[in-house]
């Protein structure tokens, strides 16, 4: 559900979190929502489901001047203190590698139907991406910090194959572009913020906020590339048979 507030802000929360816990405008620290049950002024705030909610009057208290508000009561949600436009992008990158892992994991029992159970040796590697994966996505510093030593390595190998005459330009853009927007997300000062042990604890006590990593370019410019690619193949399989 979506709450705005008078100033022409929004916040975005569940309902389940709306109903347990305040929400304030992450603008101007107007309360929004109160939980069910709870007492006190009416917030001022219109949901986007059921519209109007009740106006607060204006405060004349001290310090606040007519027609502001006063200062919410108690500490602001955990969720107003969230970066959500940089978690999309980590939770993104991610979600790749949760994939790779998956698809890895699929490989490898593949070649144990056409070679045998030797090729159960494959699986836990395939288990390495996916637990990368896992960790970025819960902000683990170990995670961050192997993915971008992974980005590291990636980008002078894709180096070595320009000079050896290897790769392609198509392909060597391809992976000097992801790598270096891998860096430039996990070895920036966010980053080290995002997965500090103090702003993990500001995500557990906002578990209920969703994080819209699908509207992060991490996302939807691979997922297009790839989609382009496999019409590519079934437009070259189809005029091949044909």
């Amino acid at each position: 559900m979506a709450l705005t507030c008078g100033c022409g802000a929004t916040e975005k929360v569940t309902e389940g979190y709306a109903s347990r816990r305040r929400v304030f405008c992450g603008n101007c620290k107007q309360l929004l929502q109160r939980p069910e049950g709870a007492t006190g002024t009416a917030p001022v705030a219109s949901s986007a489901r059921g519209g109007a909610q009740g106006r607060r009057p204006p405060s004349r208290a001290a310090g606040t001047g007519f027609g502001k508000a006063a200062a919410p009561e108690g500490p602001l949600p955990a969720h107003t203190q969230r970066m959500f436009d940089f978690e999309r992008h980590v939770v993104a990158i991610a979600f790749w590698y949760r994939l790779g892992g998956v698809l890895a994991a699929v490989g490898a029992f593949i070649l144990v139907a056409l070679i045998g159970p030797i090729a159960l040796i494959v699986l836990p590697l395939a288990a390495v991406p996916y637990l990368l994966g896992h960790g970025l996505s819960r902000y683990l510093p170990a995670a961050r910090w192997l993915v971008v030593a992974i980005s590291i390595l990636s980008l002078a190998r894709t180096a070595f194959a320009i000079h050896a005459g290897e790769s392609s330009l198509l392909e060597a853009g391809l992976s000097i572009g992801w790598d270096a927007a891998v860096l430039a997300v996990l070895a920036s000062a966010s980053a080290g913020h995002v997965f500090s042990a103090d702003y993990r604890d500001v995500v557990r006590r906002s578990a209920g906020v969703q994080v819209a990593w699908w509207t992060s370019p991490f996302f939807y410019l691979p997922a297009g590339l790839a989609l382009l690619g496999l019409l590519a193949a079934a437009s070259f399989v189809a005029s091949a048979l044909l």
